[in-house]
């Protein structure tokens, strides 16, 4: 028992110094702590039935079992370093619409209020440290479990605000001549834009700026100017997908319809179909996301003479979002000549309804179950669209939380066969060839290059109404 003893408790002080202090190690510390306190009990003739050696060692043996399958399944992860030469500067900034009520507000001021983090090359000096992924980890882990309907487990994100990521706080601008285009980003509806953070600090890397907004009381939180946590009290009840106003409508068929048509106009009635029975939320919520951005782009002028030096171009202005946010992007770069080039990953783009059309090139990425459901666009299109399928992934298998969930999100279902890693890189293989084409005017970045180098990828181009499958 003494032996065993040993063993646990060296082990428990290595992952301590390792990991520091998650949950995932607390079977291990309890376990530890009984092996103590039965020790000085035994010892004081408090507690005097001798345990067996088959006991320690049985129970020992399932702890020990028990902890190596929350580290298989839950394990603790470092965030994928940037592979561009431009070291990472991030900032939290807060802007405030007047000219909008947020009628989701339970708070005061009920102005629409925007945290808003903003990512940027910069020269980092001396001896600092980078920011943590997560801030207030166990407050955030808390209200995500509670977002997810799942609040029997508020403490399965605790350990991220231990994760490192690539960025550093209130960093120097880089001190050089040349002008970065700047990327808009918006998260995915109920989540939060930080767990999407390999993607954007890949982009900054290479030379953007990118500013991911919080669309407020559609994200269980967000940070504030102050990198402060800041919950959200909302008056909207959380989307549901499955709350119709039509029964009669089976939305499944629909789909199938929608993937399969290859008719515009067809298309359009069918897509008329589908808005007409989702929640009455979701057209406001598509009409708020989208006046979110637009103000947030109104704001860079500001921006870039009083925090960064004109480092901006405010000629090579993208837009990018991830499920409902990707169709934000999409929304706004149909109606914002401004834009020059837009990316939806993995989000049903709306639209369809009227006669808009992408004003600058836009790619969607679709996971493999969202294959073709935004042929509208492809098909009705004046601008270079590419509409790309990456075989083998799922919804979440576009941000971070690939990497979070580990192999309990591929047995939940929640990703893919694809490996996370690998998913994202192709990903950034994507990403970084089209900004840099169609914002930096970088004629030695070749994206179909990309698109043939991956086996996962199938995808159709459009131009001006012509599309081309390349199968």
């Amino acid at each position: 028992m003494r032996i065993l003893f040993i063993l646990i408790f060296i082990l428990v002080c290595w992952l301590l110094m390792v990991n520091s202090v998650y949950w995932q190690i607390i079977p291990l510390a309890v376990l530890l702590i009984f092996f103590s306190a039965y020790a000085i009990l035994y010892r004081k003739g408090i507690f005097k039935q001798k345990l067996t050696n088959r006991f320690w060692i049985i129970n020992s043996s399932l702890v020990l079992l028990m902890t190596i399958l929350i580290y298989f399944l839950l394990p603790f992860f470092n965030l994928p370093i940037p592979t561009g030469k431009y070291e990472i500067g991030t900032k939290y900034f807060t802007i405030d619409d007047t000219s909008r009520i947020d009628l989701f507000s339970n708070d005061s001021p009920n102005i629409r209020r925007l945290h808003c983090q903003i990512w940027y090359p910069a020269k980092i000096a001396g001896d600092v440290k980078p920011e943590m992924y997560i801030p207030e980890a166990k407050k955030f882990s808390k209200i995500f479990a509670k977002s997810q309907s799942t609040p029997c487990a508020p403490f399965i994100l605790n350990h991220l605000g231990r994760t490192k990521t690539s960025s550093y706080l209130n960093a120097k601008i880089i001190s050089i001549r040349e002008k970065f285009p700047v990327i808009i980003f918006s998260h995915g509806l109920g989540q939060f834009y930080k767990f999407n953070t390999t993607l954007i600090e890949e982009l900054t890397s290479h030379g953007y700026f990118v500013v991911a907004i919080t669309h407020p009381y559609d994200a269980p939180g967000t940070v504030n100017s102050n990198n402060e946590l800041v919950i959200y009290s909302s008056n909207l009840p959380p989307h549901d997908e499955n709350k119709k106003t039509d029964s009669q409508v089976d939305m499944g068929l629909l789909f199938k319809k929608i993937q399969s048509s290859d008719s515009i106009e067809e298309l359009r009635e069918l897509y008329k179909i589908f808005y007409n029975n989702q929640p009455a939320d979701w057209n406001q919520r598509n009409s708020s996301w989208k006046k979110d951005i637009l103000f947030t782009i109104t704001k860079l002028n500001t921006l870039n003479t009083e925090v960064f030096n004109n480092s901006i171009d405010l000629n090579a202005i993208g837009v990018m979002g991830f499920s409902f946010g990707g169709g934000a992007a999409g929304l706004v770069a149909m109606s914002d000549s401004t834009i020059k080039a837009g990316i939806n990953l993995d989000g049903w783009q709306s639209g369809h309804t009227n006669e808009n059309y992408f004003k600058c090139p836009f790619m969607m990425v679709s996971s493999e179950q969202h294959t073709e459901a935004n042929d509208f666009f492809l098909k009705y299109s004046k601008q270079l669209v590419y509409d790309i399928t990456i075989a083998g992934t799922k919804h979440t298998n576009f941000n971070d939380m690939a990497i979070i969930s580990g192999k309990l999100g591929r047995i939940l279902g929640h990703t893919g066969e694809i490996e996370n890693d690998h998913g994202l890189n192709i990903l950034k293989g994507l990403i970084i060839p089209f900004f840099n084409q169609n914002l930096k005017s970088d004629k030695t970045q070749n994206l179909l290059d990309s698109l043939n180098n991956y086996p996962e990828i199938s995808y159709k181009t459009s131009c001006r109404g012509e599309s081309i499958n390349m199968d």
